[in-house]
This record gives C-alpha cells, structure tokens and sequence, in this order.
C-alpha cells in the first residue's frame, strides 16, 4: 500500500510542474490590436513600399520588428506580437519608425486607443540625399498664337526624384527676338509666336525698330 501511494504522490507533483511550465507559454500571447497607416514620401503624398516599420510600447519597451509596407505604402500591425512582453493599454504611448533603406527615416508617436482597430496613423519619411535640380518642365510646351493672342507658361522645378522643389528662382529667357522686344515681359508670363516676324511688324511696328 505504502508503494502505491508513494506512486500517486508522485504523479501528481509531475502534473504539477507540467502545469506550471506550460502556464507563462500561455500568457505569452498577446491581446489582438492593430495599428494601422500609410506612409509616404518625403513628399507627403508619394506612396511608399517596401518601408520596415519598427513598432515599440514606451511603457514597456517590448517591440514588433520587420512589417514592411505594401500595396501602396500600408501596413497594419498587431500589438499583440510585443515582444518580450506582449502586454499593452489604452493610453500606452506607441512609437511607429519607418525606414526605407536609403536613409529617409521617421519617428512617430501616437498614444494607443481604447479600442481595435486604430486607422490613420500616417508616416512621412525625411532625409535621405539631398534635392539637386534636375529639371524644369514648362506647361504648355509649345503654343501657336494669333496676333493679340496671350497665353500664360508655368515652370516647374523638380529634383532628381521627380519631386516638386519649392522656393526656386526661375529666370525666363528667349532667343526670339520677338519676346524679348516686349515691355510687359515678366518672369511668369511671357508671349511665344510663331507667326513671321515681318508680319507682325505690319501691325505693330514697334517690334521693328
């Protein structure tokens, strides 16, 4: 009698170690919870794939790594895969990196809502290479006038990656004799005909002189 119950005794302190190795696995996982954003360009409007986006709780300092945004610069993170510790609040303060690869990064911080799923969390990326003019692209390129006819041309500067650069001085200039003869020519607006310059000198003889 006395082996067999040293046997029960036995089994039931195995169980219970088992119980409680299995036990802080189980806790591990975390509650659902999804983040989610676009980001963009430096810009602020470009789209970007491909982004890694490196997700951590301030209050606990357990992160979610590698999600990588896609289909037109989206990702969606779950909370719930914190690590080391999964645990998150209402209130927490999450901060969102995003990092292209090519040295445009951004920071971003949000404070997590009372309830799943948090939308609109938005990145723009800064830095990267430095904006060097490229190009400038004149709108309309050409144009045939009539005389007395006027039309307005835009220029618009653009760096090497196609993206707009504001504050760029731009000087107009013109081979056309015609233009340059005109005395309300300013920088933005200017008249390009092509319509000989002798018959236009038929009706404004100023252009002649």
């Amino acid at each position: 009698m006395k082996k067999k119950t040293n046997g029960i005794l036995v089994g039931l302190i195995v169980i219970t170690v088992l119980f409680g190795v299995l036990a802080p696995a189980q806790a591990q996982l975390g509650v659902p919870f999804t983040i989610s954003g676009q980001v963009f360009d430096t810009d602020g409007t470009t789209p970007v794939d491909g982004v890694t986006m490196t997700v951590t709780d301030l209050e606990t300092g357990s992160k979610v790594n590698t999600e990588v945004t896609e289909l037109g610069g989206w990702y969606s993170i779950n909370l719930g895969n914190l690590k080391p510790n999964p645990a998150h609040n209402a209130g927490d303060i999450i901060q969102i990196h995003a990092d292209d690869g090519a040295g445009k990064t951004n920071t971003t911080n949000v404070s997590r809502a009372e309830s799943s799923p948090q939308r609109g969390v938005n990145v723009t990326l800064e830095g990267g290479e430095e904006p060097v003019l490229t190009t400038i692209e004149v709108t309309p390129s050409t144009k045939t006038l009539n005389v007395n006819d006027t039309q307005e041309f835009n220029a618009t500067a653009k760096d090497q990656d196609g993206n707009v650069m504001p504050d760029v001085v731009i000087t107009w200039t013109s081979s056309n004799e015609i233009i340059k003869r005109f005395p309300w020519y300013i920088a933005d607006i200017f008249l390009i005909c092509t319509i000989p310059f002798d018959y236009l000198c038929a009706f404004i003889p100023y252009l002649c002189r």
